[in-house]
């Protein structure tokens, strides 16, 4: 498994924030990184501009006080400090009305758990970010979920994709395009491979001949 840091500068905009806070709590997972060492772990992965705000950040509250604050709370500042106020609104836009295409429920769950990431102000407390994600969901699929009245986000999302799933197989949903891509691309490769060998047998029985 991969546990190299990935390094912040305070250049990469929003969706590098989002990429560099989705790496580190991978590497905090895969690693067992303890809650009170996150964010000395994390402050050491910065540079350039993001480590000029993290100094003065130190100085202002002192060392041991910094690397104190917790996870959550350090990503508050940095995503202030990193994402102009019309950036978010943008996204916090793009969160509100967030509509998942057809059955492409992965890529509907995909983006919604960035912009959650990225809006706090709206995905907080948990109800508000179960009732965000139902939100978006397929109407064919929404009334189910949300008489499940699920109490946790994973849960929610698990049973959306079952559901989804049955309403693909029942055909009140389209196919997914990756699935039928996925089909296209083995159906072309059986038959690509079934000429090549078709062709070297006819190549053979010349040879024998």
């Amino acid at each position: 498994m991969d546990c190299k840091p990935q390094t912040f500068s305070g250049a990469e905009g929003p969706v590098g924030l989002l990429r560099w806070f989705e790496k580190a709590e991978s590497v905090f997972a895969m690693c067992n990184c303890p809650e009170g060492d996150r964010v000395k772990f994390a402050s050491g992965t910065l540079e350039e501009g993001a480590l000029t705000w993290w100094n003065a950040h130190v100085q202002m509250l002192g060392i041991e006080m910094a690397n104190a604050t917790t996870w959550d709370d350090f990503k508050e500042p940095i995503r202030e400090e990193n994402c102009p106020r019309d950036e978010i609104q943008k996204l916090e836009n793009e969160y509100y009305n967030l509509k998942m295409e057809g059955s492409e429920i992965e890529a509907y769950t995909k983006r919604s758990l960035e912009l959650e990431n990225m809006c706090p102000n709206l995905s907080r407390p948990t109800p508000r970010r179960i009732e965000l994600y139902i939100k978006g969901l397929a109407p064919s699929a929404k009334g189910l979920v949300t008489a499940a009245n699920l109490k946790d986000l994973p849960r929610t999302i698990r049973l959306a994709h079952k559901i989804t799933d049955q309403e693909v197989e029942r055909g009140s949903l389209p196919p997914r395009i990756a699935a039928t891509t996925t089909a296209t691309t083995v159906t072309t490769t059986t038959t690509d491979n079934k000429r090549k060998w078709n062709d070297t047998d006819k190549t053979t029985n010349s040879n024998q001949s």
